[in-house]
């Protein structure tokens, strides 16, 4: 058992003191607010809401095939709460998209991302039976561990600047979840055989996956998160540590 990684019966009792209620968060002053933003705020705050409806969404309908995989009943206990927190996160997305944006998402959401989570989210649960510890580096260590930390500190970054204390609450909410969500797919990877074998090809992975994005997710942000991912392997084992060069030192 890898060290530093909490178990699965105390990543349930984290689960079961979060739980919040997306619509008791006041939207009006955020909305009030939208009119006088700049149109490349405005803009730039659009196209994340519509990325977080769209993945939240996605994710919410295909967690489910890997608690159907999952054969550890500690894991599928895990796997259940979180599906219910992701349908939680989703209606959240989806009442901050109704007080802030305008008609259907996904037009507005970047492309990369809706492919993500609408093509290769879907691929992953379908063969979550035969590959579960891939499906759950790509869902925990890559959508989650990656596109939804990316785009939850650009909206939680634009939401302290400009005064949208609606969402920052909201995402400062579904943050607190996601972070037990990141340590569950840890937690399988360093328990799987293949483990070390999956995690490899997650830094690489990362990368593209940050970059979904575009140009609503600043470099420093994008550039911190994916190192994240190779901060967390290490941590836990699966990677090798890091090569300093001498002549830096």
């Amino acid at each position: 058992m890898a060290p530093r990684l909490p178990t699965y019966d105390a990543l349930l009792a984290i689960s079961a003191r979060g739980a919040w209620d997306p619509g008791s968060f006041d939207l009006a002053p955020d909305r009030a607010r939208l009119p006088a933003l700049p149109v490349g705020v405005r803009e730039r705050l659009t196209g994340l809401l519509a990325g977080f409806v769209v993945g939240e969404e996605a994710v919410a309908e295909h967690l489910v095939p890997f608690g159907d995989a999952a054969g550890d009943p500690g894991l599928r206990a895990c796997l259940a709460a979180q599906v219910a927190e992701e349908e939680r996160h989703a209606d959240a997305a989806r009442l901050l998209w109704a007080a802030l944006g305008d008609g259907d998402p996904a037009p507005h959401a970047p492309p990369a991302l809706v492919a993500l989570f609408r093509e290769r989210l879907p691929a992953a649960a379908a063969a979550a039976g035969e590959d579960l510890t891939g499906a759950m580096a790509l869902y925990h260590g890559v959508l989650e561990g990656v596109v939804f930390i990316a785009g939850q500190r650009a909206v939680r970054a634009l939401a302290e600047e400009w005064d949208l204390p609606g969402v920052a609450g909201v995402f400062a909410r579904i943050e607190r979840d996601e972070r037990w969500h990141v340590a569950l797919g840890a937690r399988v990877l360093a328990d799987a055989p293949d483990g070390a074998r999956v995690a490899a090809g997650l830094p690489a992975d990362a990368v593209a996956a940050a970059d979904a994005w575009g140009p609503l997710v600043d470099d420093e942000v994008r550039d911190a998160v994916v190192a994240g991912v190779s901060r967390r392997l290490r941590a836990i084992g699966l990677l090798a540590p890091a090569v300093r060069d001498p002549a830096r030192v």
